[in-house]
C-alpha cells in the first residue's frame, strides 16, 4: 500500500513527514496497490508526459483517476520511490495512514492525560459527594473514543501485509470483525443505558453487519445492568411520594427481568392483585441526551475514517425514539390502544395498566406469568403447539401491519411470552414492553402488501417495483432477504414454493 498527501488547491512537494506534521493542512490518502516507476521532471496539468506506468496506475483505482486529481505534480529524483507526492486538487478522501491514525491516538492521550489530571485533583471533592465516576461525560466520552481510535486502527493496519481476498484475508478479517466487536460489546456494558439500547439495536441487524457483530451484541439482551434495591427504592419514594410497605405487601428485591432502561419487579398490593413493577433505571434520563451527541462525535469521526460506513440513521432513529421509550406514561398508552385494537383475537394477552401507580419513570400492570416464544421445551411441557403460536403471531402482526398501521417495534423473545391461560385453558400469547410503536401511513402498507405478494410468487420484477417504491434502491435484492429473512435463491423461486431448510438458514446468518 502506498500513502499520498494531498493538499488542496496547492501544487508543492514534501520530502518528509516532519514537513507534513508541521502543516497540517494535508489529508493523507491511501492508495491500495499503487505500482508505477517515477520519472524526473515537472509534468503538465493534464497529465501529459507522465510516464505509462504512473498513468496506468492512477486511472485503474476505484474512483480515482489523472483527470480527477492530477494537474500539477512535482518529483525529487532524490528520493524516487519513497517519496510523498502532494496534488493539487482532489475529490475522493480515502482510508487514513497509520501515521495519522498515530496522531490521532496522541492527542487522545493528551486529552485523557488531561483529564487524569483533573480528576486526581478533584479526587477528594467526589469522594465526599459519594459520585461514581461512570456517571460523568467526560469517562464515558473517554471510552468511546478510545474504542473508536482501537477499532479503527485494527481495521486500518490488520490488512496491510495481506493480499486481497484470499483464504488467510477472509480468516484475519473475521478475527478482526470478532474482536471489534467485543471491543463494541465492553463499552456498552461499561457505559450501560443508552450505549447497551443501542448495542442491542446492532445485535439485530443479521443481514447488514458481519455474524461476529451480531452474535457477540446479542448478549447484550441478557447482561443489562441492575440498578440496586436503594436506586430503586429512591425512585419509587420521588414519583410515588410513598415507601414500599406503605404501596406493597411484598416486593421481590430480585427482577423478574432487566433491561438496558428499565428492571421489573414483582410485587403484590395490599388488595391481594400480583403486579408487575417497571421501574427506570435512575440516571439513564439525564445521561441520554449527552451520549446520543457522544455516539453521534464517534460516528462521524468512523464515517470520515470509512467513507463507506453510513449508520448516521441509527443515531437519527434512536434521538427520535429514546425520548418515547423513557416516557412510560407513553408506554400504558401503547399497551391500551393495542388491547383495544386487537381485542378481537381471543389468544392475544396485553397487561392491563394501573395509572394510580404510574408515572414517567415507574409503570405498574398487571403480572403475566410464561415461556419465552422460542422455549421449546417450555411449550412441550405445557402441552403448546408450535404452528399455533406461530400462526396467532403471523396473524397479530399482519393485522397490525396491514390493517392498522401500528407497529409493535420490539418484538423479542423476552417481549413475547406463551402460556396456557389459568381460567379458559386456551393458549395465550402476551405481548410486552409497548415503549416503542411504528406509525405506517396507508401508501406504505399498500406498496408492502404487494411486495409480499409479489415475494410469494417469485414475480421478481413485481419485486423490484415495490422495493423500489419502498426507497430500496438498487438494493432491492437484499432488502427482500432482509424482509423475508430467506436466500436470494429461494427469494426468486417465490418464497411458499420452497421450504426453509437448516443450510439456508445458517447461510444467511454467516452471509
Amino acid at each position: 500500500m502506498s500513502f499520498f498527501a494531498i493538499q488542496k488547491n496547492t501544487p508543492c512537494c514534501v520530502s518528509s513527514r516532519d514537513h507534513l506534521h508541521k502543516n497540517r493542512k494535508y489529508v493523507i490518502v491511501a492508495l491500495t496497490q499503487f505500482r508505477c516507476s517515477f520519472v524526473d521532471g515537472e509534468m503538465a496539468a493534464n497529465g501529459n508526459g507522465l510516464d505509462k506506468s504512473f498513468s496506468t496506475s492512477l486511472t485503474c483505482l476505484p474512483k480515482f483517476t489523472s483527470a480527477d486529481v492530477v494537474k500539477s505534480v512535482e518529483i525529487n529524483s532524490s528520493t524516487k520511490g519513497n517519496k510523498l507526492w502532494i496534488m493539487s486538487s482532489w475529490k475522493n478522501v480515502y482510508p487514513l495512514s497509520n501515521y495519522q491514525v498515530a496522531l490521532m491516538a496522541g492527542h487522545l492521550f493528551k486529552v485523557s492525560s488531561l483529564a487524569t489530571a483533573v480528576f486526581a485533583t478533584s479526587g477528594f471533592y467526589l469522594y465526599n459527594r459519594q459520585m461514581n465516576l461512570n456517571d460523568l461525560s467526560v469517562i464515558r466520552f473517554g471510552r468511546a473514543a478510545t474504542t473508536t481510535v482501537l477499532i479503527s486502527f485494527d481495521y486500518i493496519t490488520a490488512f496491510k501485509h495481506v493480499e486481497y481476498d484470499t483464504e488467510e484475508y477472509w480468516a484475519l478479517k473475521s478475527k478482526v470483525h470478532l474482536r471489534s466487536a467485543e471491543r463494541l460489546r465492553d463499552l456498552c456494558c461499561a457505559n450501560r443505558g443508552t450505549f447497551i439500547k443501542v448495542g442491542q439495536h446492532l445485535g439485530a441487524l443479521d443481514y447488514l453487519l458481519p455474524e461476529e457483530y451480531t452474535s457477540t451484541l446479542k448478549v447484550l439482551h441478557s447482561q443489562a445492568p441492575q440498578s440496586s434495591m436503594e436506586e430503586i427504592q429512591q425512585v419509587i419514594r420521588e414519583d410515588l411520594g410513598k415507601e414500599l410497605s406503605e404501596l406493597f405487601v411484598s416486593f421481590e428485591v430480585k427482577p423478574q427481568g432487566t433491561a438496558s432502561l428499565a428492571q421489573v419487579h414483582k410485587a403484590v398490593l395490599h388488595d391481594g392483585r400480583t403486579v408487575a413493577i417497571k421501574v427506570q433505571h435512575p440516571k439513564v434520563q439525564g445521561q441520554s441526551s449527552r451520549d446520543m451527541v457522544i455516539m453521534e462525535v464517534m460516528l462521524k469521526a468512523v464515517h470520515w475514517l470509512f467513507p463507506n460506513f453510513s449508520f448516521m440513521w441509527l443515531v437519527e432513529e434512536a434521538k427520535k425514539n429514546l425520548p418515547l421509550e423513557l416516557d412510560f406514561l407513553n408506554e400504558g398508552h401503547n399497551a391500551e390502544k393495542v388491547a383495544n385494537m386487537l381485542a378481537h383475537f381471543y389468544f392475544l394477552k396485553v397487561p392491563l395498566i394501573y395509572w394510580d401507580l404510574s408515572t414517567k419513570r415507574i409503570l405498574t400492570m398487571e403480572f403475566v406469568d410464561g415461556g419465552h416464544i422460542n422455549d421449546r421445551n417450555y411449550m412441550k411441557k405445557h402441552g403448546i403447539n408450535v404452528n399455533e403460536i406461530s400462526e396467532n403471531l403471523g396473524k397479530m402482526y399482519s393485522e397490525m401491519i396491514f390493517v392498522h398501521g401500528f407497529v409493535h417495534c420490539d418484538p423479542h423473545p423476552g417481549n413475547l411470552l406463551v402460556r396456557k391461560c389459568p381460567r379458559s385453558k386456551k393458549t395465550e400469547i402476551a405481548l410486552l414492553d409497548h415503549g416503542l410503536y411504528q406509525v405506517l401511513q396507508p401508501d406504505f402498507r399498500l406498496n408492502y402488501c404487494q411486495l409480499w405478494q409479489a415475494l410469494i410468487k417469485g414475480d421478481m420484477s413485481e419485486v423490484e417495483r415495490y422495493s423500489l417504491r419502498l426507497g430500496a434502491g438498487d438494493l432491492y435484492a437484499l432488502f427482500a432477504c432482509v424482509v423475508t429473512s430467506r436466500s436470494w435463491t429461494a427469494v426468486n423461486a417465490g418464497i411458499s414454493s420452497v421450504p426453509v431448510t437448516h443450510s439456508e438458514t445458517s447461510n444467511c446468518k454467516h452471509r
